[in-house]
C-alpha cells in the first residue's frame, strides 16, 4: 500500500458520513431565526438543564444527552502548522525501532500536496508531512488496513452504555471494549499528545468489526478539545460553489481526530492524524453565547415534516472548522500555513440507521456515521447535511 492511498484511503473514511433521508425537510421559506436568545456563559448550565426536559413535538431528546460546558468560553480561528516534515527521524524512532525501518529507504517527496519523509514495504509505513500528518501502519495490520470488515457494534464513550463486551483479537487475547478505550487513551498520552499541547484528547467512539475470517479488530476515534470544546470530528463536508462560471468542489468543513486500528491486543497496530495539527490563533473571550433552549426552539421551528419524531442522539458545544484554501487552483484543504475558521456551535447528533449505512466500493462498512444539525453559538444560524451523496463529491 503507498503512501498515497494511505492518505486518500483514509480522507475516504472522514468524508463518509451520513445517508439521505427524505423524512427531513426544512422549511425554505422562512424569513428569519426564530427566537435567538443571547444568554450569559454564567447562566447556561439552569438554560441546558432546563432545555433537556423540553419535549418537543417533531423530535426526541435521548435520556443519555450529557452537555459538557467548559469553564470559559472563546471563538477562536486556527492554522494548519508548517515545516513538520523536520521532525520525521524523532516520529521513526518514537513509533519503530531503528531495526524494523533502517533496511527501508527513506523517502522526501512532494506528494499529495505535501512535502514529507516516508519509509515503507509490505510490513511498515511511517509519514510525516510538513502540515503535522502523521500515520503508519505495523504487520499486525497487514491486508486489513482499512478494509477490517463489517461492524459488529458501534461503542460511544461518552454515553451511559455497557463496555463490557469482550471479543478475541488476530493474537487469540480477549480484550473488553473498556480495556481497549484504556489502553488506547494511554497510548495517546504517551506517545503522541506532547505533539499538540494546545489540546485535551479523549478517546469517544469504538467500533468492533468482523473480518471476512471471523477475526475481530477494533476501531478506535479519540477527539481533540480546546478549552474543553471539541473541534469538528463527526464529518467532513464536500459542497460546491461558482467561480468564474465553474462549480468548483471544495471543503465546508474541515475534521481533526485520531484514528487507530486494533489488530493485537497489544499493539496499536495503525494511526493517523488525518488532517495533520493545528494551532488556535485569534481567541476571543465569550460573555454570552445562545441558549441551549432556543437552539432547540429554531430547530423544531425549521425542521416540520416528519413522518416520525427524529431523535437527538447527543447535544455539545464544538468548534467547525472552514480551511481558506484556493480549491480552483486544485490547492490542499490540509495544505501547510493555510488559516482555518473556526466557529462554535451548537451541535445536535442524530445516529443513522443500521440499515442506512453506506458501504464503500470494496464492501468496507464505513465507521462513525452520524446526521448533524449546528446552531451558531452567537447569531442562532442553522447549518446541517443530512446527504451522504452530498459528503462523498
Amino acid at each position: 500500500m503507498n503512501k498515497q492511498f494511505f492518505i486518500l484511503a483514509f480522507s475516504a473514511l472522514l468524508l463518509c458520513s451520513c445517508s439521505s433521508n427524505e423524512d427531513l425537510e426544512s422549511n425554505e421559506n422562512k424569513e428569519e431565526i426564530l427566537n435567538v436568545d443571547l444568554i450569559s456563559v454564567d447562566e447556561l448550565a439552569d438554560d441546558v438543564e432546563a432545555a433537556l426536559k423540553k419535549t418537543p413535538s417533531n423530535f426526541v431528546l435521548s435520556d443519555y444527552i450529557n452537555v459538557e460546558l467548559p469553564d470559559e468560553f472563546y471563538e477562536c480561528d486556527f492554522q494548519q502548522i508548517s515545516g513538520f516534515e523536520s521532525n520525521y527521524e524523532e516520529i521513526f524512532s518514537r513509533y519503530f525501532e531503528k531495526s524494523e525501518y533502517s533496511d527501508i529507504e527513506i523517502v522526501a517527496e512532494t506528494d499529495a500536496h505535501m512535502y514529507s519523509y516516508s519509509f515503507q514495504n509490505d510490513n511498515y509505513y511511517c509519514c510525516v508531512g510538513d502540515c503535522g500528518f502523521v500515520a503508519f501502519y505495523r504487520p499486525s495490520a497487514g491486508d486489513k488496513l482499512f478494509l477490517g470488515g463489517n461492524r459488529v457494534k458501534i461503542y460511544h464513550l461518552d454515553r451511559d452504555e455497557d463496555f463490557s463486551d469482550s471479543y478475541e483479537l488476530a493474537n487469540g487475547k480477549t480484550v473488553s471494549v473498556a480495556e481497549t478505550a484504556e489502553f488506547a487513551q494511554e497510548w495517546i498520552d504517551k506517545n503522541y499528545a506532547d505533539y499538540e499541547t494546545d489540546y485535551d484528547f479523549t478517546v469517544r467512539t469504538i467500533i468492533a468489526r468482523e473480518g471476512d475470517d471471523g477475526v475481530i479488530s477494533y476501531d478506535i476515534y479519540a477527539e481533540k478539545k480546546y478549552n474543553g470544546i471539541a473541534l469538528d470530528n463527526l464529518i467532513q463536508v464536500a459542497a460546491e460553489k461558482e467561480i468564474d462560471g465553474d462549480l468548483v468542489g471544495y471543503i465546508k468543513y474541515n475534521t481533526q481526530d485520531l484514528y487507530m486500528q486494533m489488530f493485537n491486543s497489544d499493539e496499536i497496530g495503525s494511526f493517523t492524524n488525518g488532517n495533520g495539527m493545528i494551532t488556535p490563533t485569534n481567541e476571543e473571550k465569550l460573555t454570552e453565547i445562545v441558549s441551549l433552549s432556543s437552539a432547540i426552539d429554531n430547530i423544531e421551528e425549521t425542521f416540520t415534516d416528519f413522518e416520525d419524531p427524529l431523535t437527538i442522539n447527543d447535544i455539545n458545544l464544538k468548534y467547525t472548522l472552514t480551511p481558506i484554501y484556493d480549491a480552483a487552483a486544485n490547492a490542499s484543504y490540509f495544505g501547510a500555513g493555510i488559516d482555518i475558521t473556526g466557529n462554535l456551535v451548537w451541535e445536535f447528533v442524530i445516529d443513522l440507521p443500521e440499515d442506512e449505512f453506506p458501504v464503500g466500493d470494496e464492501g468496507y462498512a464505513y465507521g462513525n456515521i452520524q446526521k448533524y444539525i449546528y446552531v451558531d453559538a452567537q447569531t442562532g444560524e442553522i447549518d446541517y447535511e443530512f446527504d451522504v451523496n452530498n459528503l462523498l463529491q
